[in-house]
């Protein structure tokens, strides 16, 4: 039984970087146009957001409506692997192109890491960008102030911090390249690994996407789901470039209906045939140490990873006032009375 969390594990774009997880869907909507003349959806392209990056193109590439533009054009379903393989090839330079357009911190981030540091807390990441990709990131992410003390990539490569810099290290075996792709726990055990936690019970999960949930969940950690930015707000063309405060004042209505969604999206997710729950989902990385301070009254009350939520549903955190009033309507429909510990 441990009695705190030890470790922080942060997803990257639309978690800490990148406020709408802009990036990814860019650089896959622009690989299918150019190579297979095929034009996707934003919401087609988020769907199967958090994974490998080549993982996430063998999705798409299964997916009923995109599998129809196929036969459209091709008279046939595509070749998954095949033409996976062949999209994959001039995904990647796009993507690490469009990388230096959107790797702008999240705001709120800076704050919460100073926090998270100052308890005395380990910074890990995991990511569905490659290595190469990785490597810039990286880079812009400490000119503005953020170093992790820990990146690990699907692909099974790592950088692990020293002093002012990363050590890159290729986690190869026999010469085969390990896939350590969410939604398995391959990168958040990696990450408890290398930080040296004494139990991934000690280890607090954050991200945006319902695989930033598997993975933590499936690693046996805490596991808080950011529903306020990235992917699950699911902005459209027309939205991307505004700030969360632009976006409320254009439509604060719409707004909010878009967070509510968010929220009951990632309160039950399917995985493996069951349906799993984060322990908390709140707006974004500006509540970390809330979500931070909530895991360990948990853990104080000798609960662990996922028990609450596994009987309870998972505690919602947030300042909007449509979503609050919806958890308080589903928490007094289950009948729960929010005042006592296992309430």
């Amino acid at each position: 039984m441990v009695d705190k969390i030890e470790a922080i594990i942060l997803d990257w774009a639309g978690t800490t970087m990148d406020l709408w997880c802009v990036a990814p869907v860019e650089a896959f909507k622009w690989a299918f146009k150019e190579v297979k003349d095929i034009e996707l959806t934003f919401l087609e392209v988020r769907q199967p957001m958090g994974k490998n990056k080549l993982l996430h193109i063998q999705e798409l590439l299964q997916m009923d409506s995109v599998q129809q533009k196929w036969l459209k054009a091709y008279g046939r379903v595509p070749d998954v692997m095949t033409e996976a393989n062949e999209i994959f090839e001039s995904f990647v330079p796009k993507q690490i192109e469009i990388l230096k357009k959107y790797n702008q911190l999240i705001p709120g981030t800076l704050d919460s890491i100073r926090e998270f540091r100052e308890r005395g807390v380990e910074i890990g990441s995991t990511t569905g960008y490659t290595n190469s990709m990785m490597k810039i990131l990286l880079a812009e992410s400490k000119k503005q102030g953020y170093f992790p003390d820990v990146v690990v990539c699907s692909e099974g490569g790592h950088y692990v911090r020293k002093g002012n810099s990363s050590i890159y290290t290729s986690h190869d075996l026999k010469g085969r390249k390990a896939n350590l792709s969410r939604p398995g726990p391959g990168m958040c055990n990696l990450n408890a690994a290398l930080l040296g936690v004494s139990d991934n019970a000690a280890c607090l999960k954050l991200g945006d996407t319902l695989d930033d949930c598997r993975e933590g969940i499936a690693a046996g950690m805490w596991t808080g789901a950011f529903a306020g930015t990235g992917n699950e707000m699911y902005m459209l063309e027309d939205e991307i470039h505004l700030t969360e405060e632009e976006a409320k004042a254009r439509d604060l209505d719409g707004y909010s209906k878009k967070l509510l969604a968010g929220f009951k999206n990632m309160s039950e997710i399917g995985y493996k045939g069951k349906i799993i729950r984060p322990d908390i989902i709140t707006d974004g990385i500006k509540r970390g140490s809330e979500v931070h301070d909530l895991v360990n009254r948990l853990i104080g009350k000798g609960l662990e990873p996922g028990e609450y939520a596994k009987s309870h549903g998972s505690i919602w955190i947030s300042n909007d006032k449509l979503v609050m009033k919806t958890y308080a309507q589903r928490r007094k429909k289950a009948g729960h009375c929010g005042k006592c510990c296992k309430c």
